[in-house]
């Protein structure tokens, strides 16, 4: 008993401790402020050329970085990706060779939503002139390192086909007006669609079976727009039904339009304004494409690139002549991580050099930051703090990437998101709720542990009585498991004469008995008689 009353005390122990735990964490865990603190950024690059045995070198390297916290390199973001700066790469670059040398140069620049259109973040100039370049764009992870060497490889000139979503696959697009009784209200679609055969549409859900059922809504709409895949499909043809069950009447048929699937679909959720081209959206859906082969019913929105994957590049093409130099400079907006945990905001700038290295030889890289901010650690990367900005220099290309951060104060301090009443109130909070559950388990164990002192103690009242009861009775010399003598009115009498034999064997057994204890000697008595012995 005791050890039922002891494991069912560890087992209310640990509930306690269990419910204690969860309910004296703070609010968000970690801090008390659960919004995002730190927000990343998109390193930025140099120069690259993706051209074996190049012979260019490059005899200097101004970089030039602008980070003011009053005036337009501030920047406004999304409050994701924000543009904080710009940077300013000046190249002073040879020719040494006797041939004409044309070279693409790319610079990869960041990251941007594909609904905004900026058409003029960049700058391009040739010894003072500014020259054309395009905006690139690829599918890129966010959160994916960057690769120079690897990820210039995305940029395509040509169609990177899709097993199944082709550019010239086949694709009929069905335009229906909805009826009046019906507008603002779900229809429900059940169908079997044709071999290889697939359904875009803006639809609200779907269940797939023997017979396909679809639901799309007509709310805020004037039209429906089916885009079918690889097969004719007429919709409204099918068993279509309001969801209350008026069926029949729904859907009239104002256009059908035999097309590819790179006439329209593939770009039908790229912006209007957008700059990327053709080529890089159809490009970035590949990973998109890939896996949607098997599906039956598209979402229109499938057909674009996930957000905050279209890495952005300036292409632009330098043509050298034999033994010439020029002067290129490429300016482009910067996008460094913000750490808000700081009494003022910590800004992680990131810049890749190693790209340089794709150029035959390279001399000379100075590097200037420009800012009415301070650089954290400066001393510690090599920089020194001149009037106004703060610059290094570097005979050789350097082995390691760029990086500085940048803050408004000299010294910000880690803000304390809890306050020190915030904190105090917290720990009182805690022991409150931990001694009020304390007091109750308190209360249950002893209400435990008095009902079963209470039965224990009425199980032995019920054992003496019993006991008691059984005294005047006549006993025999046989004894219970417990050591107690049980009456004769307990023991079934022997048939036949049996009863008798036992009385008279009983009388034999005590004679003898008694005999014995007669010849006993007493302790006292046996020393006595062994000492007469021995003499």
């Amino acid at each position: 008993m005791k050890r039922k009353i002891f494991a069912l005390i560890c087992v209310l122990s640990l509930a306690v401790a269990f419910f204690a735990t969860a309910l004296c964490l703070p609010d968000g865990v970690a801090t008390a402020n659960s919004a995002q603190r730190y927000f990343y950024g998109v390193d930025s690059t140099g120069a690259y050329v993706d051209m074996e045995n190049c012979p260019i070198v490059v005899d200097k390297e101004d970089l030039d970085f602008y980070v003011y916290y009053d005036g337009e390199t501030r920047g406004v973001g999304d409050g994701f990706i924000t543009q904080f700066g710009f940077v300013t790469a000046k190249y002073t670059f040879r020719n040494p060779s006797e041939n004409t040398v044309n070279i693409d140069v790319v610079f990869p620049y960041g990251y941007a939503p594909e609904t905004e259109s900026r058409k003029s973040d960049c700058k391009v100039s040739v010894d003072g002139e500014n020259i054309d370049y395009v905006t690139r764009y690829t599918n890129k992870d966010y959160y994916d390192d960057f690769d120079v060497a690897k990820d210039v490889k995305n940029i395509k000139d040509d169609f990177e086909q899709d097993e199944y979503f082709s550019t010239d696959k086949i694709v009929y697009k069905y335009v229906y007006s909805i009826a009046q009784n019906v507008n603002g209200r779900k229809l429900e679609f059940n169908f079997t669609l044709p071999d290889d055969c697939k359904i875009v549409c803006d639809y609200y859900s779907f269940n797939k079976g023997s017979q396909n059922r679809m639901l799309v809504s007509t709310s805020d709409k004037d039209e429906l727009v089916f885009y079918i895949v690889g097969a004719d499909f007429d919709v409204s043809a099918t068993e279509v039904t309001v969801i209350d069950g008026q069926q029949g009447g729904h859907l009239a048929l104002k256009s059908r339009t035999e097309q590819t699937f790179g006439d329209e679909l593939a770009y039908a959720c790229r912006p209007e304004d957008s700059t990327v081209s053709n080529v890089d959206w159809y490009n970035a859906l590949a990973d998109n494409l890939y896996y949607l082969r098997e599906s039956v019913l598209l979402r229109l929105d499938a057909l674009r690139p996930d957000f905050y994957s279209l890495l952005r590049w300036c292409q632009y093409k330098l043509t050298f002549a034999p033994g010439q130099t020029i002067v290129n400079e490429v300016t482009v907006p910067m996008y460094p991580s913000v750490n808000t945990a700081y009494s003022s905001a910590i800004f992680d700038f990131c810049y890749y050099v190693s790209p340089a290295s794709t150029w035959a030889d390279f001399h000379d890289l100075t590097i200037n930051v420009h800012t009415d901010g301070y650089m954290l650690g400066y001393e510690s990367i090599g920089f020194e703090k001149t009037d106004g900005k703060y610059t290094c220099h570097f005979d050789e290309l350097p082995t390691s990437e760029l990086t500085f951060r940048l803050s408004s104060e000299e010294n910000p301090t880690y803000k304390r998101t809890s306050s020190g009443l915030l904190g105090a109130a917290i720990v009182l909070r805690s022991i409150l709720i931990i001694s009020v559950i304390l007091l109750i388990a308190g209360a249950i164990a002893g209400i435990i542990v008095a009902i079963v002192c209470a039965a224990k103690k009425k199980k032995k009242a019920t054992s003496a009585k019993k006991c008691d009861g059984a005294q005047n009775a006549e006993y025999v010399p046989f004894a219970d498991d417990c050591g107690r003598e049980h009456a004769v009115d307990d023991i079934a009498p022997e048939k036949n004469d049996a009863p008798k034999e036992n009385s008279d064997t009983q009388s034999e057994t005590d004679d003898t008995q008694t005999e014995q204890s007669e010849n006993q000697i007493a302790p006292g008595e046996r020393s006595d008689v062994q000492a007469s012995k021995d003499n």
